[in-house]
């Protein structure tokens, strides 16, 4: 049969499910689906959501649609929440139901159906939570606070030798950090190898786990298993590239981590750390595995949005000298400048804690985050949820909400500070690392990372704009790209 009219009988085979799903299962108990966009059959709101910066679609829908709307693709409803209200209500009250992640063919062919990302609410998700809350939870970071104080100040050392790196630098400290914290692996400065193996592979995720070719594969699975002649809008060639570079680093750090612990030589780790308490004997393969795979989400987790919320800095000081100056006598007058910074300070820096929040805030390094999906049927004010729906939130209209945040495309850290200097009490910014049951397990870690790096950058340097050959300000000319991070 010829190729064409293979994929006209599986899409017209798709196209009566599609209608079949969408008639039969509309409402429940009175309660009608959410509103939002009429999409096109079969196909749904596909067209509309392609792109790289959905969450500044979504948050043109919501205006439209409110803050609980609904599109779809090939049949399946995405619910996208856009404020804390409904987020809270949903993933934190009723966590059990809106808890689970989708069941994507896209993401599986990107070999990511371990990672604790995309698994669903699952024993091996319970054990992966499990390592994290052992070398994670907020009573035991300061394990790791000498890691992350080395590393900061090695990112200091390499900026100061080349400030026009500083993009580069920033990439490497994101990398190298996670590295130190997870597996006990010390990065040298400049071009490690398995640094670089991090940084491409956490590109490659952001740029691809909202693509238009995960959408198609999701939607239409088949498109993976056709034959190579039958076309298949290159998707199996887009995926399985993804799927060779995660493959190889799930493994390198990790056999890493091995190796130091039988020579006896490894240092503190997520990794090592859980690994010797099987010191005289072998752990089930069944739990090698699953720390593996635990540990690969933490790292190319934790990187990329560290290195994004850093960049976004770095530009908010450029365009804010003034707070930039502010934030630079607190620090002078903890420190005395006869050092940099450290964690003990924090308390004593309010302004540098508001720098960080408000940089949250005004470009969230995950706008819209990673999907759950209903576990079950639910109705909320009136709408009806149906089981085994995309739910998504955006972060970014949340934080942009003008009814909560006055002026919210400004850069103004005052948002977070009373009258007197101090912090208020408005923790809004941590819904940057999720909701209920799906929370980051490694918030407490990256928030202390994000910290110190900020307050020793501010205590170093004078974050200002590069001048032309005629001695001229050049105005910075900055671009997001939006995947998982932005």
């Amino acid at each position: 049969m010829p190729a064409t009219w293979i994929l006209i009988s599986a899409f017209a085979v798709a196209l009566l499910g599609y209608f079949i799903s969408s008639r039969t299962v509309g409402k429940r108990n009175g309660a009608h689906l959410p509103p939002g966009p009429i999409g096109l059959p079969l196909i749904g709101n596909i067209l509309q959501l392609r792109g790289s910066q959905h969450h500044l679609t979504l948050s043109r829908l919501r205006k439209i649609y409110g803050d609980l709307f609904r599109c779809s693709v090939f049949g399946r409803d995405i619910i996208i929440i856009s404020s804390e209200k409904v987020a809270r209500d949903l993933l934190d009250k009723r966590s059990t139901k809106f808890s689970g992640r989708p069941s994507a063919a896209g993401y599986s062919a990107m070999g990511l159906e371990f990672n604790t990302g995309f698994i669903g609410y699952t024993d091996t998700w319970r054990l992966h939570r499990r390592f994290y809350h052992e070398a994670l939870r907020r009573d035991v970071v300061s394990r790791y606070h000498s890691v992350q104080l080395r590393q900061a100040h090695a990112l200091i050392v390499n900026i100061a030798a080349q400030p026009e790196g500083y993009e580069k630098h920033l990439q490497t400290f994101s990398a190298s950090v996670i590295l130190s914290a997870v597996y006990g692996y010390d990065a040298v400065q400049k071009d490690d190898a398995l640094v670089a193996m991090v940084e491409h592979v956490d590109k490659l995720i952001a740029e691809r786990v909202f693509s238009f070719e995960v959408l198609l594969a999701s939607g239409l699975p088949f498109l993976l298993t056709t034959p190579t002649w039958v076309p298949d809008f290159g998707v199996k060639r887009a995926l399985s590239l993804v799927r060779e570079v995660v493959q190889k680093t799930t493994a390198a750090p990790f056999e890493y981590t091995q190796t130091t612990l039988a020579n006896k030589t490894g240092n503190h780790s997520m990794v090592g750390d859980i690994l010797r308490k099987w010191e005289d004997q072998s752990p089930p393969q069944d739990t090698v595995e699953a720390l593996k795979n635990a540990a690969f989400t933490a790292y190319t987790a934790g990187a990329e949005t560290t290195q994004s919320t850093l960049l976004t800095f770095v530009y908010a000081m450029l365009m804010n000298p003034e707070v930039q100056a502010r934030a630079q006598e607190q620090i002078d007058a903890v420190v005395q400048a006869k050092r940099l910074p450290d964690l003990n300070d924090r308390l004593f820096l309010p302004l540098v804690d508001a720098i960080l929040r408000e940089t949250i805030r005004w470009m969230p390094s995950a706008p819209i985050g990673l999907p759950r999906s209903t576990t079950e049927d639910d109705v909320y004010e009136g709408y009806f949820i149906r089981k085994g729906s995309f739910v998504v939130v955006n972060i970014w209209e949340i934080f942009h909400d003008a009814t909560r945040y006055t002026d919210p495309m400004s850069f103004n850290p005052n948002r977070f500070l009373r009258p007197d200097g101090t912090l208020t009490d408005d923790t809004s910014y941590t819904m940057i690392f999720g909701f209920g049951r799906r929370v980051c397990p490694g918030q407490y870690f990256a928030d202390n990372s994000l910290w110190l790096v900020v307050a020793s950058m501010l205590a170093m340097f004078n974050i200002s704009k590069a001048k032309d050959d005629e001695g001229e300000e050049m105005e910075p000319d900055p671009h997001w790209v939006s995947g998982i991070t932005q």
